[in-house]
């Protein structure tokens, strides 16, 4: 059974004798049918937010990689249901630390992210979250150490335009929950 309650609320009844795949499936046609949005993960999530509490009919976008059991079984505030899409773009570099000698650190690790439900419009459309870097430092490097590091964040440039492209792939795909 399907009841639409209003623009963004629905009330959707499965079968309990359904499996699992067979209620992604029957989601995944109401997506099509009712809505018009080809779900690649449809999610029924357990919304927590102050003004309705209970199951809440979204999708993942497109290369979703995130995993929202939690979500699914425990419930998350809207605002806080986050996708992140695609593989990341790690890159990591030995770094001295004192007490373990050399430490691998993520440098310029990169991440598609989407956060469909957050009051900040740039959150709420496809964006990539880059971590720089953390307090740490290489020190003391010779020219062949240095010409190692430049080497490694060279070929680290290309996973970064990749990453770019994506994003831009991303982002045209993208049908946001707000459009």
């Amino acid at each position: 059974m399907v009841l639409r309650l209003s623009e963004d609320q629905w009330v959707l009844v499965l079968s309990p004798d359904l499996g699992v795949e067979a209620q992604e499936r029957v989601v995944s046609a109401l997506f099509a049918k009712k809505l018009g949005v080809h779900a690649e993960r449809p999610l029924v999530i357990m919304r927590r937010d102050a003004g309705f509490r209970g199951p809440h009919l979204t999708w993942c976008p497109a290369g979703c990689v995130t995993d929202h059991s939690d979500d699914v079984r425990r419930g998350t505030f809207l605002a806080d249901l986050s996708h992140r899409i695609g593989t990341s773009a790690v890159m990591t570099l030995a770094v001295w630390d004192a007490r373990q000698s050399a430490v691998e650190a993520p440098v310029l690790s990169g991440q598609i992210g989407v956060d469909p439900y957050c009051e900040d419009p740039e959150r709420a459309v496809p964006h990539v979250s880059l971590q720089v870097f953390e307090d740490e430092w290489m020190e003391c490097l010779g020219p062949q150490e240095l010409d190692a590091v430049t080497a490694k964040v060279r070929s680290h440039l290309t996973v970064l335009e990749d990453l770019s492209e994506r994003l831009v792939e991303a982002r045209a795909s993208y049908r946001g929950v707000r459009s």
